[in-house]
């Protein structure tokens, strides 16, 4: 049996995205509210403890725990809800914590890991590129190897980013529907999802490349790298890096949302997808 799905255009997706962010713009920033905070706290503990006493090793174990528990646990709190924001409607994507919200999240954190884990040999070449433990490597070709494996990894994970929308609605969606689905658009989607976050990425990196050109906000000090600087430009820079972070995971969010309401049909009430 030939499954059939609908086409989904890349300029209307696009258009899409930006429009239902800038619609929903208010209830986004509530949801944002309480993971910003937390995310900024964990980051400022993270690099005061680190400018105490910093170690290679230490700073990599410290970097690794905080990255964990903002990308998995507080972006994820963020994430399901504007899922299901942008899903069901204004009243049901308000980050509230009551029993049915809190199933739905540790579902959604679940398929997340689930998906990190299909995807580990290429995350574990960007760890071991990204250490430096690769010296048979020159400097620039370990960059540019590092950034290969990043956007494949990006590539094959967005193959199965439709069970995060469904987690949001709890429609029962396995991996495999999410593969089915976008057979036949998957560089498409990945278009989809690279260009709506562009312009935040690129002020992003815009905005670091000059504050390390002009005004490093951390400085590693001596020549074995034993001293950690917080300058005082890291105090603007962490939470407006952040806010773009924020930034991208909304227009991101919302694109996957969007891409798996017009390609698979879902609509609110459905209990799961029908082809």
């Amino acid at each position: 049996m030939t499954l059939s799905f609908p086409p989904l255009p890349f300029g209307t997706t696009v258009r899409d995205t930006f429009v239902a962010v800038a619609i929903h713009l208010k209830a986004i920033v509530a949801i944002a509210a309480l993971p910003y905070v937390l995310s900024l706290a964990i980051f400022f503990a993270e690099d005061l403890y680190l400018a105490a006493s910093y170690t290679g090793v230490q700073a990599t174990t410290v970097h690794s725990v905080a990255a964990f528990i903002t990308q998995f646990l507080i972006f994820s709190f963020f994430a399901v809800n504007v899922h299901r924001l942008m899903l069901v409607g204004d009243s049901a994507g308000e980050g509230r914590m009551d029993e049915a919200a809190l199933d739905r999240y540790w579902i959604y954190i679940k398929r997340l890991l689930t998906i990190a884990v299909v995807s580990l040999p290429l995350w574990g070449v960007v760890f071991l590129l990204s250490l430096g433990l690769a010296p048979w490597f020159d400097v620039w070709l370990q960059l540019v190897l590092t950034l290969v494996a990043v956007l494949l990894a990006f590539i094959l994970l967005s193959r199965f980013t439709f069970v995060l929308s469904a987690s949001g609605v709890d429609a029962p969606y396995s991996l495999m529907d999410s593969w089915r689905a976008l057979a036949g658009v998957h560089l498409k989607v990945v278009s989809i999802y690279f260009t709506v976050m562009l312009p935040a990425l690129v002020i992003l990196v815009g905005f670091a490349a000059y504050l390390n050109l002009y005004a490093p906000p951390i400085v590693l000090v001596g020549e074995e790298i034993k001293d950690y600087q917080l300058n005082l430009s890291y105090w603007v820079w962490a939470p407006v890096g952040l806010f773009l972070l924020f930034v991208m995971q909304a227009l991101l969010v919302t694109a996957i949302s969007i891409c798996f309401y017009h390609r698979t049909g879902w609509r609110p009430g459905a209990e799961r997808v029908d082809y």
